[in-house]
């Protein structure tokens, strides 16, 4: 099991909610954001790592596992 950090966000794209969650892997994590979004985006964390980012609408942008983005890198930005 590893630890995945799930970042809420508001309809502003800003943290709302954050929450540590073990889970067995990606996937299972990606299932647990599904249940925690409740029509919000979130983001998924393992780590430093950006896995993904599930949208309101449900679907999951998946480029993000493509392109990994660290925590520190995601600070930066305004």
């Amino acid at each position: 099991m590893s630890r995945y950090t799930f970042r809420i966000l508001d309809s502003n794209g800003r943290m709302a909610e954050e929450m540590a969650i073990l889970c067995d892997d990606d996937f299972a994590a990606l299932d647990r954001a599904a249940l925690l979004a409740a029509g919000r985006s979130v983001e998924i964390w393992c780590g430093a790592q950006l896995l993904t980012h599930r949208r309101a609408d449900g679907e999951a942008a998946l480029d993000a596992l493509s392109m990994p983005q660290t925590w520190a890198a995601m600070t930066v930005r305004s």
